[in-house]
């Protein structure tokens, strides 16, 4: 009962608009007045016992070292090596945006504050040349997450603190490095595909490899921030808090004797940012401590392990959970409050599972990153719209999908399989020779398009002599195929012919009935009544022909919407080329997609695996391959890079 009521006040007051770590102490002020068995007296202690630790030291001394690299002009030569390496590609200055914040990650542990730093440097220039705000704001927002998941990480140092013993923080940093650097991959690609849509402007400078090494000398200072770190904690020559008091000497040596660039005054402000914001951190774990005494007093962490284990007996369903619980809390609170209270509740849970408690951390690191990206609260984003006055619908409407982009990463960060190793090692010599065998099938493709667009035959003439090359090459040269080979060959490709030579004939006569009735014309018309956008066609039929896949066979649904989609591709002057392109790649996920699933269901009757392991499996391929028709589909230049190689 009592339990409820701390939980009903903590809500209430949060409701309400007051501050988390008043929410949390007033709720654990709550409870134990009306416990009437605790004295009010423990209140000041278990306060001070959530702030007491030398390892907490090491948040306000990475803080003030990531603001005074900012302040001692580090950023800026950061920001020309980035320009250097990527800004020469269309949309450069996004791509710069990515690189220069996975760069910076390195030297300061706190999103907020990266955004910050780079908004106010960045984000005016993107803007003046022609970004719309609400991509600049997610372009920043959304590359700031890198922040707390490449070291220095302040949210791993309070991770580590909150769990408890047994988490090495060395080890927590450099699994953080992985999963970053895929993020700025994940952003680099959506930059990519954006770019390309929206025609953003391209930079007339062209990549220099002497401009690259002059930057990257300037760029140094900063970039050698995490190897010190990391190597002084890894190398045991000190821990993580001497870590950071290292890193805060070096920016100031840097600033004051090398750059020159900080004097008194922005010491004297480095050190006040580095106060306020270790305070409002060290309220949180004092008044956070106070309500995990209360939980684990009364078993609330051991009741939710059990709770869990009943439900589920899958550690790959108690992570989506938990990265669904972290992601929808992100909505409503920042990040670090959302650690605080969750952890001490997640990690008995986690530990029944048996989930590495460094795993679990990197993933909790990672998912509430979101929260300052995710409408309503988003503060790296209301940050960024901020400093261009951006209307923060319009960039609430934007960053979608760089959301989108972060939990993709962290869904793979979680998936955590150890799958066998070969204990064989990579042979070139392997390789020659099994591509001496290999090269009689390679060969295949080469004699058809090699035929084909050397006009030396058609496409007809081209199938007649791969079968021809296929019997000489059984008969004559491998010596595999007999007559009873050849004929069973010839009876498969009967009986498929004929499949598809029916369906051909039955649709003929459907489509002569739909065009002798103007169907395709009405739908022509009927989808730009609808919009006048190319997109927003491409890819209503993507999801059609992938509904239609999950009860059809790939063959029929060509052949009965082909017609019908063919005339309103054209009004939306569509290459019928990339259609046919477009179609030929999603209607294929008809074959893995159940329930139909036909190849699925092969494979799964050839080793007598059940379809419910496969079914559950099998979702990720599906969306790996709608991903690569989704980009086929929305930049139409990609597919069309080798045909024009060939002058089409």
């Amino acid at each position: 009962m009592l339990i409820t009521l701390l939980i009903v006040v903590f809500a209430l007051t949060m409701t309400l608009g007051v501050p988390i770590a008043f929410c949390l102490g007033l709720a654990g002020l709550s409870f134990i007045v009306l416990s009437g068995t605790v004295p009010i007296a423990v209140l000041p202690t278990l306060m001070f016992g959530g702030m007491d630790s030398f390892p907490l030291l090491a948040i306000p001394f990475f803080i003030i070292a990531g603001d005074l690299m900012q302040r001692c002009g580090v950023l800026p030569k950061l920001i020309e090596f980035a320009n250097s390496l990527v800004g020469h590609l269309r949309g450069g200055l996004a791509y710069v945006v990515v690189l220069t914040s996975m760069l910076f990650a390195g030297v300061t542990g706190v999103a907020l504050a990266e955004c910050a730093a780079i908004g106010s440097m960045l984000a005016p220039a993107m803007v003046r040349q022609g970004y719309p705000g609400g991509f600049v704001s997610s372009v920043i927002a959304g590359s700031a997450v890198m922040g707390p998941i490449i070291p220095p990480s302040v949210a791993m140092l309070i991770y580590a603190y909150v769990y408890g013993g047994g988490i090495s923080v060395g080890k927590l940093f450099l699994m953080g490095v992985v999963p970053g650097v895929l993020v700025a991959v994940a952003l680099m690609a959506l930059v990519w595909v954006t770019a390309r849509q929206r025609h953003f402007p391209k930079s007339d400078t062209k990549f220099s490899l002497g401009r690259v090494v002059r930057s990257l000398r300037g760029a140094l200072l900063g970039l050698v921030v995490p190897v010190i770190i990391l190597g002084g904690i890894l190398g045991g020559v000190f821990t993580a808090t001497e870590a950071g008091a290292v890193a805060a000497l070096y920016a100031v040596l840097i600033g004051v004797f090398v750059l020159r660039t900080l004097g008194p005054r922005e010491l004297g402000q480095s050190l006040l940012v580095g106060a306020k914001t270790s305070a409002i951190i060290y309220l949180l774990l004092g008044t956070s401590n106070v309500v995990s005494w209360i939980l684990v007093r009364h078993q609330v962490p051991k009741i939710v392990a059990q709770w869990s284990l009943e439900l589920t007996d899958s550690a790959t369903v108690f992570i989506i959970v938990t990265i669904a619980v972290l992601f929808l809390l992100g909505l409503a609170l920042e990040a670090v409050p959302i650690m605080i209270m969750l952890i001490p509740v997640l990690a008995p849970a986690a530990a029944a599972y048996r989930i590495d408690p460094h795993h679990l951390g990197l993933i909790i690191v990672m998912t509430v990153q979101t929260a300052l990206l995710s409408p309503p609260v988003a503060l790296s984003l209301y940050v960024v719209a901020t400093v261009i006055r951006c209307p923060m619908r319009e960039a609430n409407r934007e960053v979608w999908k760089f959301v989108a982009a972060v939990l993709a990463i962290i869904w793979v960060t979680a998936r955590q399989r150890h799958f066998p190793k070969s204990d064989t090692k990579f042979s070139l010599g392997r390789v020659v020779r099994s591509l001496r065998g290999a090269l009689l099938g390679l060969v295949v493709p080469v004699i058809i398009l090699g035929g084909i667009l050397g006009g030396v035959f058609t496409a007809t003439e081209a199938g007649a002599v791969a079968a021809l090359y296929a019997v000489l090459i059984g008969v004559f040269v491998l010596r595999t195929l007999g007559p009873r080979e050849l004929g069973q060959s010839l009876l498969v490709g009967a009986k498929t012919s004929a499949i598809i030579y029916l369906l051909l004939g039955t649709s003929n006569v459907v489509s002569w009935i739909l065009v002798r009735h103007q169907v395709p014309k009405i739908v022509a018309q009927w989808s730009l009544e609808l919009t006048d956008s190319a997109t927003v066609f491409i890819i209503v039929t993507i999801a059609v022909l992938f509904l239609l896949g999950l009860a059809l066979e790939a063959v029929p649904i060509m052949i009965m919407l082909i017609p019908v989609l063919a005339p309103a591709a054209a009004a939306y002057r569509i290459d019928p080329h990339h259609l046919g392109l477009i179609i030929v790649m999603t209607v294929q996920t008809a074959l893995l997609s159940p329930p139909v699933a036909l190849s699925l269901y092969v494979v799964a009757t050839v080793i007598r695996c059940p379809m419910r392991e496969a079914n559950r499996e099998v979702w990720k391929f599906v969306a790996a391959v709608l991903a690569i028709t989704l980009v086929t589909a929305l930049w139409p230049a990609m597919p069309l890079v080798i045909p024009r190689l060939f002058g089409f």
